[in-house]
């Protein structure tokens, strides 16, 4: 009984080793002849961060990203933002420049003004800082005037 047992065992292993064997990566024609069916490795996509600056540009404009504006013009409307709620720049005109930026692609992507406003408060709000519904609008105006083309 005990050799029974082991000689299916051994026919088992033999069979999967010879299915281990077998390279898959060649194909058989007709005529028996083997040719390589892998295709040469296309390098990964680079992450967006680094992608050239132009590729960047292209893609965001695409979106309906307007470029970030001047200092100039940042100062401005982060006056303006300021003006209406002190915490909604905190010191970080570049955060708030590029919230506003993201707000010109919904306005150009044609989503509606419920739809702006209610995501123009998710991306200025925080959970120490909530934006009515006023403040959205006044938000909303400075940035039709500073950032979106």
């Amino acid at each position: 009984m005990r050799r029974i047992h082991l000689g299916i065992a051994a026919a088992a292993t033999a069979l999967l080793l010879a299915g281990c064997g077998s390279d898959d990566s060649d194909t058989a024609d007709t005529a028996g002849n083997s040719t390589p069916t892998t295709a040469a490795a296309s390098p990964p996509a680079p992450p967006p961060s680094d992608l050239p600056p132009e590729q960047r540009a292209s893609i965001q404009a695409a979106a309906g990203i307007p470029p970030a504006p001047d200092a100039a013009t940042q100062a401005a409307y982060a006056a303006d933002l300021n003006k209406i709620n002190p915490k909604i720049v905190d010191g970080k005109t570049e955060r708030a420049v590029d919230r506003g930026r993201n707000v010109c692609s919904d306005l150009a992507n044609g989503k509606d003004h419920a739809k702006v406003i209610e995501n123009l408060q998710y991306r200025f709000g925080s959970g120490a800082l909530t934006i009515s519904d006023t403040e959205a609008e006044k938000i909303l105006t400075a940035i039709t005037t500073h950032i979106c083309p």
